[in-house]
């Protein structure tokens, strides 16, 4: 067992340093998508289409819909995560540690970087009842956009092209309170 604190605890504790936290996860993130994925680790194009075909909370047209964007995307065979936050980044007495790697597959690192946007977005849209909660959210979430799409394999247009795949497959995970959110994004492929 590795011993530390998650980034998440730290912004709470150290909101003044969420600038610095947030240039951290982009950096980390850039380093893992330098990592040619180990052989044997699935394809993220078959795990999103699995899970795309097993939600019940896509219509048959979205579903339609979003595997054929699913085919058009670019595949890859870097390492991806597949659920990177500051949830899953354990600061330690010796660096940062990616954990929780369940969702982990070889795939193009801005698919990578769309499921963590989407992730963010999804906790925004969440707190819109709360400006002060959401105000650093965003901007936790801008900062790190711009320095990981800053990276030479940056391309914000892909990452957009992601998110309504992302959406739908995020749907068959059973997070009922951002349900209605989540299907407006898949609806943007239609």
């Amino acid at each position: 067992e590795i011993a530390g604190v998650t980034m998440m605890d730290l912004i709470i504790q150290q909101p003044s340093q969420l600038a610095s936290f947030a240039r951290l996860l982009a950096d980390r993130h850039i380093c893992l998508h330098r990592v040619r994925a180990p052989d044997g680790l699935h394809p993220l194009h078959a795990l999103l289409q699995g899970k795309i075909e097993r939600s019940a909370h896509v219509t048959r047209a979205e579903r339609n819909a979003v595997l054929g964007a699913l085919a058009d995307m670019p595949g890859g065979t870097m390492l991806c995560h597949g659920d990177f936050h500051p949830g899953n980044l354990l600061m330690t007495s010796h660096g940062p540690v990616i954990i929780d790697w369940p969702d982990a597959a070889s795939g193009p690192p801005m698919a990578d970087v769309a499921r963590t946007s989407l992730l963010f977005a999804g906790h925004i849209a969440l707190s819109a009842g709360n400006p002060d909660a959401q105000a650093p959210m965003k901007r936790y979430r801008d900062i790190y956009l711009e320095c990981r799409l800053a990276a030479p394999d940056g391309d914000r247009e892909e990452v957009q092209r992601w998110r309504p795949i992302l959406a739908a497959a995020r749907l068959s995970e059973g997070i009922d309170e951002q349900q209605d959110w989540l299907r407006q994004q898949v609806r943007r492929v239609l």
